[in-house]
């Protein structure tokens, strides 16, 4: 039975499918449903963080892109834990309902982003019933003989091949549409993935200041400046706070000016933001409140995101993320009047 009849299979009959295959059958299941999920789940998510690879050089946290592949990985290692480490060689195939669901709802355009939480709802279901699956199929599923005993088994008594290989070449159309689709938005959004990167210009944008007053982006005062995106839910940020504040004190006589963009999304921002400087004691250093354009105009997508800009106004590094105080002070120390 070839691959695509054994895919196809586990969704038109999966108990006959199971029963009847041989041990040795399909080695390679598992990395060819491994691929066609990741073309369907996780195309957006790695373009996006090619993308800011590109952009942003190694500092880039790549590890986003690989975020939709956790709920298939977490799936599998529940089902190995199910089925037990004699019939661990189907897990696989215990896999083609998340495959399934997810690709629907993908092309449906109702599996929300790619990143693990609430709106991923189309995986959590697709784990869920490949989970169910492999509980109910497990007493029909042939515990793993010596390997010397791995002969080819009879076909299914109970299995239609033509009806199995129509429901793996729909399948597989699933996972074609859902691709091309990403992929074409991928191609069409391209430049505006990434962060704005190093020696793009910043945007002629006009912030309001926490205390009063506005600045403008496009005539910051003279010095290097360091913008910093933060929240007041952003546990890095809150860690790196104290970080800041050291930096202030080092490097301020030297010109340096660090501007902390609050990026709350509440109708209180101003309030919160206050609170937050008040009990992290932040007074020293402005704060300036952004209501969306300008985190939309940089891309900012992660908290906290820091940009670097030289004297002369031009951006010199972009960081999303934690980031350490040696790394940053030698960043600042880069572009500071020797």
């Amino acid at each position: 039975m070839t691959a695509l009849a054994r895919f196809g299979g586990m969704l038109t009959a999966p108990r006959a499918t199971l029963r009847d295959l041989s041990p040795g059958t399909g080695p390679r299941d598992g990395l060819v449903l491994l691929g066609l999920y990741t073309l369907a789940a996780a195309v957006p998510a790695l373009g996006l963080a090619i993308a800011e690879l590109v952009s942003l050089g190694p500092s880039t946290n790549l590890v986003r892109g690989v975020l939709p592949l956790f709920p298939w990985l977490i799936t599998s290692v529940a089902i190995d834990w199910c089925l037990g480490t004699d019939r661990a060689h189907r897990t696989a195939l215990c896999m083609v309902p998340m495959l399934l669901i997810v690709s629907v709802a993908q092309v449906l355009n109702i599996g929300g982003p790619a990143l693990l939480g609430p709106a991923d709802a189309s995986m959590l279901l697709g784990g869920a019933a490949s989970l169910v699956l492999a509980i109910a199929l497990r007493n029909h599923i042939a515990p793993l003989p010596a390997k010397s005993d791995l002969s080819p088994g009879p076909a299914p008594a109970h299995l239609s091949p033509r009806t199995a290989r129509v429901a793996g070449l729909g399948l597989l159309a699933l996972v074609a549409v859902t691709a091309a689709r990403d992929g074409v938005q991928l191609a069409r959004g391209w430049s505006t993935l990434a962060p704005l990167g190093p020696g793009e210009p910043l945007p002629a944008l006009t912030v309001q200041l926490l205390d009063g007053g506005s600045l403008s982006l496009a005539a910051l005062p003279a010095g290097p400046h360091l913008l910093v995106f933060w929240t007041t839910w952003c546990g890095v940020c809150r860690t790196e706070m104290p970080m800041l504040r050291a930096l202030h004190t080092r490097y301020q006589d030297r010109g340096l000016q660090i501007l902390l963009v609050n990026s709350d999304d509440s109708p209180d921002q101003a309030a919160l933001a206050a609170v937050y400087r008040d009990n992290n004691l932040l007074g020293e250093l402005p704060v300036a409140l952004d209501a969306g354009p300008l985190r939309r105009a940089l891309r900012v997508r992660v908290y906290p995101h820091l940009v670097l800009v030289d004297a002369a106004g031009k951006p010199v590094l972009t960081h999303q993320g934690a980031i350490g105080e040696r790394t940053l002070a030698r960043a600042i120390e880069s572009v500071l009047p020797r």
